[in-house]
């Protein structure tokens, strides 16, 4: 609807076109005797009111989302404030872990050398019970050892600096080392492992991880298995490498 207040005219005299306005109109019939005279309509500009009103919805709709990106920032710089301990202490941990493995390292490399200077003691060949000691000894500071090597591991894969020591190896001699480990437990359960695997079944990886993965199946065999006979097979799958298996009552399990 266009709206005039002395409009200017052109050349030919006609008023010339207003800008846009916004009316609330109403209208009511005429009556004479029942009958339709006519309409009467009644109008109110409210264009002020409608550009009020849009300007407010744009308004408001920039403060929600101002609102918005601050809210997000604030949770992500609360999100960090609270990680951020959380972070260095696990560094810290991290660290300690990995310094401690390094500094065990040369006093356990110590105390087995000096093992090793005593049981080439011709008087230790004559002592049976010394001569078992130190191979105690012996044992228990290797196992100090792996367990020293094994946290530094853990700490470097948690670093990220984790790196497998790769070499080409006989896959079904490292089960049977696994299985050796593993009979004095078979046995007080009064299960026979068996091992079916191919000589020259070869992989490339890591052969001390791989080994405790061996361990770690077999004796889950072993524990969850309820018949007298545990069945290990070692077998290649095309080039995707090789494939594990253990069988007991029946039910086999692949890994």
């Amino acid at each position: 609807m266009q709206t005039f207040d002395k409009p200017p005219t052109d050349d030919l005299g006609r008023p010339k076109q207003g800008k846009n306005a916004k009316f609330l109109v109403s209208d009511r019939q005429l009556l004479w005797h029942g009958a339709r005279i006519g309409t009467l309509y009644v109008g109110k500009e409210v264009t002020f009111q409608n550009d009020l009103f849009r300007l407010l919805l744009i308004l408001l709709t920039g403060l929600a989302l101002l609102f918005f990106v601050l809210a997000l920032w604030f949770s992500h710089l609360m999100a960090r404030k609270a990680i951020i301990p959380i972070a260095k202490a696990y560094a810290k941990q991290r660290e300690f872990v990995a310094d401690a493995s390094r500094e065990l390292r040369t006093p356990l490399s110590v105390m087995l050398t000096s093992i090793e200077a005593l049981q080439l003691e011709e008087s230790i060949d004559s002592d049976p019970f010394s001569k078992n000691v130190l191979n105690g000894m012996k044992e228990e500071v290797n196992s100090i050892t792996k367990l020293a090597g094994e946290l530094l591991h853990l700490a470097r894969s948690d670093s990220g600096e984790f790196e497998l020591d790769r070499s080409v190896f006989n896959l079904s001699e490292a089960a049977a080392r696994a299985i050796s480990k593993l009979q004095p437990l078979a046995q007080a359960k009064d299960i026979d492992i068996e091992l079916h695997a191919s000589h020259e079944l070869t992989v490339n990886w890591d052969a001390e991880k791989l080994s405790q993965l061996l361990i770690l199946l077999i004796d889950n065999a072993i524990k969850t298995g309820q018949g007298h006979r545990t069945r290990i097979a070692c077998r290649e799958q095309g080039k995707r490498g090789s494939l594990f298996h253990y069988r007991s009552e029946g039910s086999w399990d692949r890994h």
